[in-house]
């Protein structure tokens, strides 16, 4: 369906915009400014005119794994992303936000892998889909949820495999379609 496309392809985006982030990161150093000389004393990272895009602690100075929260900032300054790490593995909360700073995304990551509660927001700061994970795996009741709020669709997965009852709503609220996966 349209709304999972939709999932998919920002989880991509995210999963890109990471991995371009880390490299930009590493290119860069422990800490940069165009304007100023480096302080390795003042953990983060920053853009060529003095912007930071991202801010927290290391270990320590001579080890560049990331350590407690960290915060990702586009070029106004606006928190991209905040996430917690430990010994350089995500662990703790997740959370992404659009733009200008409504919540796109909120979850629970264990070792670089997302683990418990996740939700997908919309723009419009209402919830477009929630559920567990575990190993990056749906578990159990996932729902979706159309823009106005409303449930869009009920599913239960086991081990990421859809499972057990299955019921899918019009915008409107009326029950469309209920059926069973085994």
């Amino acid at each position: 369906d349209a709304v999972k496309k939709k999932v998919n392809a920002e989880k991509k985006g995210i999963e890109k915009f990471s991995a371009w982030l880390a490299n930009q990161l590493n290119d860069i150093g422990y800490h940069r400014s165009a304007k100023k000389p480096v302080d390795k004393t003042t953990p983060g990272y920053y853009f060529d005119k003095g912007y930071a895009i991202a801010k927290g602690k290391m270990v320590s100075p001579n080890d560049e794994k990331l350590t407690g929260e960290w915060e990702y900032y586009n070029k106004t300054g606006q928190v991209i992303s905040r996430r917690n790490y430990v010994a350089g593995k995500l662990n703790g909360l997740y959370e992404n936000f659009y733009y200008d700073g409504t919540r796109q995304f909120s979850g629970m990551v264990v070792n670089d892998k997302s683990k418990g509660e996740t939700s997908y927001y919309y723009e419009n700061g209402l919830i477009q889909s929630k559920g567990t994970l575990d190993d990056e795996k749906k578990l159990n009741e996932y729902i979706k949820y159309f823009s106005n709020g409303n449930i869009k669709e009920i599913e239960n997965y086991k081990n990421g495999i859809l499972d057990g009852k299955t019921i899918t709503y019009y915008n409107s609220g009326g029950k469309r379609y209920e059926g069973t996966y085994q």
